[in-house]
């Protein structure tokens, strides 16, 4: 218990012996306070070290856990003006201790509470008033009792108001509120690193000056919204005259929610901005000197960000949340940027590069900038389209909708002036890597492209396509290597290489969109229908002076092709083409499901006259679908087949300078012939433009065989000349049988030739043997050495018919010899048991008319008609001329009858002349044994008339009996007045006419020679005769 009360006395002496102590110095410093020459001492003190004039209020002593002296109302002001720079409702000046029990007051720190500071950064950059406010804080100053040895100054919840002299703008002012900074020199020992020691020395001519260790909290204030600063490290002041640009900085900085309009604000001239939104983030490690080097380190965060750069991109950029990782050197003359990765919703980048020569109003640039793979929609939005200021480029970028694109390199280097301006092209290079990109280019014709993938090349200006594939429509590139020159100018010069499998059906929409060249159009025109696939190879080139050239070859595989009627199914084979043609090379098919090879070559089709040149073969082919090809008419259902060679060729846009050659072998066919169908046609066709060959052609026309040889020469008169035989034929198959008003081709045809046929008819005309040289022109038929056999007689003569739709006209020779009247009427549609015998007729005939009537109305001619050895039977006139005579007063003689036995006779013979359809005889005779008859008149065809005299003399034997008895002999003639002759008068209808008795005194000299009467037995007076 002792030594603890000992110890208790211990400790209480010594704790009085410390209150007293302090009571001690307390009192001393209180005394040395009351002397005024201390606020003298710290006024001149701040003037020197500050430059600036210094003012304070009241003091206080102020004792406790912090001892010293407290100013109210503190200000620095400029001198010149006066305007107060730093005001400060209290400032606190700490007293060191120990110093009093020596009656010493050392004053080692300066805290400022609610200091309100007004700062300005001038044009040249420089923060005058900021510059004052660093003076070195030097150690053991002293005057008197007192000691200003500054070890450290505090600002507690300060106001700074921060304002930048725009270039011909007003000041703009930004606010720091609550302000906490402490600068305090280092301790001895870690004054400075030997790194930051080496990297600071030389910064000024006059050495190195104090270091200082500072902590920074503040926040930023401007248009209503905040940020919070922090930052904290080392500054080396140099020796002499401190500025902002000679201190060096060791510091790391941290800013949350920086109004990125703020960054806008100081930066936006210097930077081809328009606008600038969002808030910044930073934690960066700054290293260095304005005035000499710095090294900046650190992060760099953007929220919501969003500018304008008219002059760089086409609209504005919305990155939206971005982080920056960056790494830089800045010297007065030059930035480096050793690290700027950009990471943000949309993109990621990596920047590398330098921007030098920044004492110059035209800086210059080298920039080296690489992405990863990106979304090619998102990634479009940062292309510098405007700086480029190409049409195709941007229309190119616009269409892309989907895909990923990376940057393997980019760059730009220059003068920021011939950048901005894009004068050299060689000053921007990138090289991009596509990856599954798609899109569709608007306008009618363009087709979608996807699965793009390969490598595009933008160097010195020229747009290089490396190892491009993709699908494009239906179609799919496998390779594609081009350049493209000429992209900022707009004067598209360019060339690609490419292979691939190409979709038909679309090349031919291609071929007839307004994309496509005028003459290809025209050959898209003609193509009705394209489908299947291919396989091609081209090279395109073009330039502004020139149309596009292109060269390359197409593979074919099961293509379909239709071109007007022609139409080509499961093509296969090659073709190759350049500017100047396109040439078929081994190319098959099948036409209408027959095969067909085909070559040949399309020339000029750039042109506005393209023409084409094609060679067909085929094995066999339906010959309907041939006709509907080569004559325009026919079915493929058509029966026959045609094998060999057709040449095409002619222009394109004109059908009339078309022209089809070849040689064709039929089998089978049916071909047009004359107005007819010949049927199971085989032989040689030859032809050459509108010129053909019929070389052994046989078939049928209906039920007739023939054989037909010919030539058919369109541009010569007569344009057809043939031979034409056949065992049989009804000619009826010749003519037309429609109604040809409409035929043109029977308008202009002319043909020569000669018809053999063994045996025919003609509707009633049946006759054997027939030859004849047949010509047409123009509806004119004419027949030249006609002769033919018919009912055991002959035939021959000449003659033309004219078959016109509004009338046919006709003129006959003929001589037509031992035909039976039976048989001859029967040509003429009539039939007759009354007479019989073998005709002979010659004469000539012509008529013309658009009915039949009409026709026997205008029929005029001559004839002599002759019928030998026949019968004449119940001919009508007859009978009733026969009953008129009183046979009984022939003593016994009798008359046969006629309607059993008929009258024979042994020729009937008589010259007619036909005038307007009106038949006229001098002298019609008919000689026979029981009577003999003669007869002039007239009959009207037309209107079915008669008006004849006719005279009979019955047995006109009788003469010569009687001339031997002289006993009667005159008498008996003058007693019997007629007895040996008599004569009629036949008139009215032909179908009834009327016969009454005429006197002989009217007929005429011919009479009486053709009916062998004497004169002296009749006794008539001359002018009886008469």
């Amino acid at each position: 218990m002792g030594s603890v009360k000992k110890v208790l006395k211990l400790v209480s002496f010594l704790g009085i012996a410390l209150i007293l102590v302090v009571a001690a110095a307390l009192l001393a410093f209180y005394h040395l306070i009351q002397v005024g020459e201390f606020r003298r001492f710290l006024l001149s003190e701040l003037e020197k070290r500050t430059r600036l004039k210094a003012s304070v209020g009241q003091a206080d002593v102020r004792l406790g856990k912090v001892t010293g002296i407290s100013f109210r109302d503190f200000a620095l002001l400029e001198p010149e003006t006066g305007r107060p720079v730093i005001t400060s409702e209290r400032v606190l000046v700490r007293v060191a201790l120990m110093p009093l029990f020596e009656r010493r007051l050392d004053f080692y720190e300066i805290r400022f509470q609610r200091p309100t500071f007004k700062l300005t950064r001038d044009e040249k950059g420089e923060i005058r008033l900021l510059n004052l406010l660093l003076p070195p804080l030097t150690p053991g100053q002293q005057e008197g009792p007192f000691t200003l040895d500054l070890r450290q100054i505090k600002i507690e919840k300060g106001d700074l108001v921060f304002s930048e002299e725009s270039e011909g703008g007003a000041p703009i002012p930004t606010h720091l509120r609550e302000i906490d900074l402490t600068l305090r020199p280092p301790p001895a020992k870690n004054s400075l690193s030997p790194d930051l020691g080496r990297s600071v020395r030389g910064v000024a001519a006059g050495g190195l000056g104090p270091a200082l260790e500072f902590t920074l909290k503040a926040t930023v204030e401007r248009d209503g919204r905040q940020a919070r600063l922090a930052s904290q490290g080392k500054m080396v002041l140099p020796q002499g005259e401190a500025t902002l640009r000679q201190t060096w900085l060791d510091a790391e900085t941290e800013i949350e929610g920086l109004p990125a309009g703020l960054v806008w604000d100081y930066y936006g001239h210097r930077l081809p901005l328009r606008a600038m939104r969002g808030t910044v983030g930073s934690r960066l490690r700054w290293r260095g000197s304005l005035a000499q080097q710095v090294h900046v380190k650190g992060a760099i965060q953007f929220g919501q960000l969003g500018f304008d750069a008219p002059q760089i991109f086409t609209g504005e950029v919305v990155p939206g949340n971005v982080r920056v990782e960056l790494e830089m050197e800045w010297t007065p003359q030059e930035i480096r940027l050793l690290r700027l990765d950009w990471h943000s919703e949309d993109i990621s980048l990596a920047l590398r590069g330098s921007v030098s020569r920044l004492q110059e109003d035209d800086p210059e640039l080298n920039l080296q900038l690489s992405t990863p793979f990106l979304p090619v929609v998102k990634a479009r939005r940062y292309f510098p389209l405007r700086v480029l200021e190409s049409p195709t480029l941007d229309r190119l970028v616009g269409a892309a909708q989907r895909g990923e694109i990376s940057l393997a390199r980019a760059g730009v280097a220059g003068r920021l002036s011939e950048i901005r301006r894009f004068s050299d092209p060689s000053l921007i290079w990138v090289e991009a890597e596509l990856r599954d990109v798609g899109g569709q280019l608007q306008g009618e014709g363009q087709l979608p492209w996807r699965g793009i993938n390969g490598r595009v090349v933008f160097e010195k200006g020229v747009i290089f396509y490396k190892g491009l594939r993709g699908a494009f429509g239906n179609s799919r590139v496998t390779e594609l290597n081009g350049v493209y020159r000429g992209l900022a100018s707009g004067s598209a010069n360019w060339e690609a290489r490419a292979r691939g499998e190409l979709d038909l059906g679309e090349m031919r929409a291609q071929l007839k969109s307004r994309l496509t060249p005028p003459p290809l159009a025209q050959i898209g025109a003609q193509i009705k229908e394209l489908s299947g696939r291919g396989t091609f190879e081209i090279f395109l080139r073009q330039n502004a002076a020139s149309p596009t050239y292109a060269e390359g070859r197409l593979a074919l595989d099961n293509a379909l092709l239709r071109v007007g009627e022609l139409s080509l199914a499961q093509i296969k084979g090659g073709l190759t083409f350049s500017p100047k043609e396109i040439r078929l090379e081994k190319l098959s098919g099948l036409l209408a499901g027959s095969p067909l090879r085909a070559s040949g070559s399309l020339s000029h089709y750039m042109t506005e006259r393209p023409s084409f040149d094609l060679v067909f073969e085929s094995s066999g082919i339906k010959a309907g679908v041939l006709s509907r090809i080569l004559l325009a008419s026919g079915s493929p259902e058509e029966p026959g087949t045609v094998r060999g060679t057709v040449r095409y060729q002619g222009s394109f846009n004109s059908p009339e300078e078309r022209r089809v050659s070849g040689t064709l072998e039929l089998a089978g066919v049916e071909l047009p012939f004359l107005s007819q169908r010949a049927r199971d046609v085989s032989g040689r066709l030859r032809f050459d433009g509108a010129d053909i060959d019929f070389q052994g052609l046989r078939g049928r026309l209906a039920e007739s065989v023939f054989e037909f040889r010919g030539q058919w020469r369109h541009a010569e008169r007569p344009q057809l000349v043939f031979t034409l035989n056949s065992p049989e034929m009804d000619l009826a198959v010749l003519f037309p049988q429609d109604d040809q008003s409409s035929s043109d081709w029977y308008d202009r045809l002319q043909a020569k030739g000669r018809v053999s046929i063994k045996k025919g008819k003609f509707e009633h005309f049946e006759f054997s043997e027939l030859q004849t040289d047949l010509a047409l022109d123009k509806r004119t038929w004419r027949l030249n050495s006609f002769s033919a056999r018919s009912l055991g007689g002959t035939v021959q003569g000449s003659g033309f018919f004219t078959d016109r739709p509004d009338k046919l006209s006709f003129a006959v020779e003929s001589k037509v010899q031992g035909v039976p009247v039976r048989g001859f009427l029967s040509w003429f549609d009539m039939a007759t048991n009354d007479v019989t015998g073998n005709i002979r007729i010659s004469g000539q005939l012509d008529s013309a008319g658009k009915t039949g009537a009409e026709r026997k109305r205008s029929l005029n001619g001559a004839f002599h008609l002759e019928i030998e050895d026949g019968v004449l039977r119940r001919l009508r006139v007859l009978v009733r001329i026969l009953s008129l005579i009183d046979i009984s007063r022939w003593f016994s003689l009798e008359m046969p009858d006629i309607n059993q036995e008929g009258i024979r006779f042994r020729r009937i013979s008589g010259d007619f002349k036909v005038s307007r359809g009106v038949y006229s005889t001098p002298n019609l005779l008919v000689d026979s044994d029981d009577l003999r008859l003669t007869g002039a008149g007239t009959v009207d065809g037309a209107e079915g008339s008669v008006d004849f005299v006719v005279a009979v003399r019955p047995f006109p034997r009788i003469s010569s009996a009687v001339s031997y008895i002289p006993l009667i002999g005159r008498g008996l003639a003058a007693i019997k007045d007629s007895f040996l002759v008599a004569s009629f008068r036949v008139s009215g209808s032909l179908d009834n006419p009327i016969v009454i008795p005429a006197p002989l005194s009217t007929l005429s000299e011919f009479f009486f020679g053709a009916l062998e009467i004497p004169k002296s037995l009749i006794g008539l007076s001359g002018d009886e005769k008469k």
